[in-house]
């Protein structure tokens, strides 16, 4: 594991981009940002330490385009402060432009099913991947923040897999739609109901098929547009997720 004590890290300029549940982020000087946690790491238990620390030395050590991990863990008088990881161009999938175009979004998916592989293969059980952990940028997807994923090596591969894809598929389509897509998917439309049910989130066929009969039922000239609008609140139009 890669670690780095705190006063070695360029911290002058640094810009305060946001904070969660658990920490604050910077953005420094050379690109990476800097995760201080809110907690001491000293305060966890033994067993969330070495939780901790086995998925931290998976995701440092982890090449994968669509996972953001740590680089280095930050030090401060001996204890874990906190880490780096790189800054991610881009915003996140509930707030990008409303030109969008769903195919667009979707066309690195594949991408994304071969990450979930790869996490799912080194035991990671994903967690938290909110929407806010979701960026968009030039049709790819990329997820940060993993502090809330855990390592699980008694968890069967098969349910693991299923779970992780589950995570990341339907928060994307939450992220797009508003907290509510549970409720903009059963908008009077048996038939996107029944494709969205049967979606298999680790096959890409599987996925632009319910993408299909997504923006099928946000045409412009598609009178359910109309219904939706009025029975979901959205922060964007619905008309301009378009093929």
């Amino acid at each position: 594991m890669n670690y780095i004590n705190l006063e070695n890290v360029n911290t002058k300029d640094k810009k305060y981009i946001g904070s969660g549940r658990t920490a604050r982020c910077y953005l420094l000087k050379d690109g990476s940002v800097l995760k201080i946690f809110k907690n001491n790491y000293d305060a966890l238990s033994v067993l969330e330490k070495d939780m901790f620390n086995k998925n931290t030395d998976i995701l440092t050590n982890m090449s994968n385009n669509t996972f953001v991990g740590p680089k280095k863990l930050v030090m401060e008088n001996n204890f874990v402060i906190g880490y780096l990881y790189s800054y991610v161009n881009g915003k996140t999938i509930n707030k990008i432009n409303n030109d969008t175009k769903l195919r667009d979004i979707f066309r690195s998916y594949n991408q994304v099913i071969n990450d979930v592989k790869d996490i799912t293969n080194k035991s990671i059980y994903l967690r938290d991947t909110n929407y806010d952990n979701i960026i968009y940028d030039n049709c790819s997807i990329h997820i940060i923040d993993l502090d809330y994923s855990f390592f699980s090596e008694n968890k069967n591969k098969d349910i693991l897999l299923y779970t992780n894809s589950k995570e990341v598929f339907t928060n994307v389509v939450g992220g797009l739609f508003g907290k509510r897509y549970n409720e903009i998917l059963s908008f009077d439309n048996q038939d996107l109901d029944n494709t969205y049910s049967k979606v298999n989130y680790n096959n890409t066929d599987s996925i632009n098929n319910f993408v299909d009969h997504l923006a099928y039922c946000c045409r412009d000239d598609n009178p359910t547009v109309k219904t939706v609008k009025k029975k979901i609140k959205v922060t964007r139009d619905l008309d301009c997720y378009h093929m």
